[in-house]
Protein backbone atom coordinates (compact mmCIF):
# COMPACT_ATOMS: atom_id res chain seq x y z
CA UNK A 1 0.00 0.00 0.00
CA UNK A 2 1.76 3.43 -0.92
CA UNK A 3 1.20 5.96 1.46
CA UNK A 4 1.58 9.75 0.71
CA UNK A 5 3.56 12.60 2.93
CA UNK A 6 1.07 14.77 5.09
CA UNK A 7 0.32 18.13 3.79
CA UNK A 8 1.76 21.28 5.60
CA UNK A 9 0.22 24.06 6.13
CA UNK A 10 2.49 27.31 4.80
CA UNK A 11 1.50 29.94 7.30
CA UNK A 12 1.31 33.68 5.57
CA UNK A 13 4.48 35.56 5.61
CA UNK A 14 2.95 38.64 6.33
CA UNK A 15 2.09 36.86 10.43
CA UNK A 16 4.94 37.95 11.73
CA UNK A 17 4.85 35.53 15.47
CA UNK A 18 1.32 36.56 15.07
CA UNK A 19 -1.24 33.84 14.86
CA UNK A 20 -2.84 34.59 10.87
CA UNK A 21 -3.79 32.44 7.99
CA UNK A 22 -2.17 29.27 6.85
CA UNK A 23 -2.80 27.68 3.55
CA UNK A 24 -2.14 24.29 1.93
CA UNK A 25 -2.39 22.64 -1.66
CA UNK A 26 -4.92 20.73 -1.10
CA UNK A 27 -6.76 17.59 -3.67
CA UNK A 28 -8.55 19.95 -5.42
CA UNK A 29 -7.37 23.50 -5.24
CA UNK A 30 -6.35 25.34 -1.85
CA UNK A 31 -7.11 25.46 1.80
CA UNK A 32 -7.01 28.59 3.71
CA UNK A 33 -7.45 28.63 7.64
CA UNK A 34 -6.93 30.67 10.80
CA UNK A 35 -4.21 29.89 12.09
CA UNK A 36 -5.82 30.48 15.79
CA UNK A 37 -8.25 27.94 15.32
CA UNK A 38 -6.16 25.73 13.13
CA UNK A 39 -6.98 22.11 15.04
CA UNK A 40 -10.84 22.81 15.56
CA UNK A 41 -11.74 25.61 12.79
CA UNK A 42 -13.12 24.42 8.86
CA UNK A 43 -10.67 24.92 6.14
CA UNK A 44 -11.76 27.33 3.41
CA UNK A 45 -11.14 25.13 0.23
CA UNK A 46 -10.42 27.46 -2.85
CA UNK A 47 -10.89 26.54 -6.85
CA UNK A 48 -7.22 27.26 -8.13
CA UNK A 49 -8.67 30.12 -10.33
CA UNK A 50 -9.77 31.87 -7.17
CA UNK A 51 -6.91 31.23 -5.63
CA UNK A 52 -5.13 33.11 -7.70
CA UNK A 53 -7.24 36.12 -8.54
CA UNK A 54 -7.11 36.30 -4.39
CA UNK A 55 -3.46 36.51 -4.62
CA UNK A 56 -2.96 38.78 -8.05
CA UNK A 57 -5.86 41.59 -6.02
CA UNK A 58 -3.56 41.32 -2.67
CA UNK A 59 -0.59 41.78 -4.65
CA UNK A 60 -2.18 44.94 -6.16
CA UNK A 61 -3.06 46.28 -2.96
CA UNK A 62 0.98 46.08 -1.68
Amino acid sequence: METSAPITWTKSTHSGQQDCVEWRKGPTGIDVRDSKKAETAPALALAPDSWRAFVEHLAQRS
